[in-house]
């Protein structure tokens, strides 16, 4: 999979609120931030 389509999956994982999706693209102990609703 290239860059472009990695970065879509992603978004569409996002936008589908699938977590399980999201997960797949980053490593078990990153913390990711979403400073529009405080959650981490």
């Amino acid at each position: 999979m290239d860059r472009e389509q990695r970065i879509r999956a992603l978004w569409q994982a996002v936008a589908a609120q699938d977590g399980a999706g999201m997960a797949a693209f980053f490593t078990e102990d990153a913390a990711v931030l979403w400073p529009n609703s405080g959650e981490r």
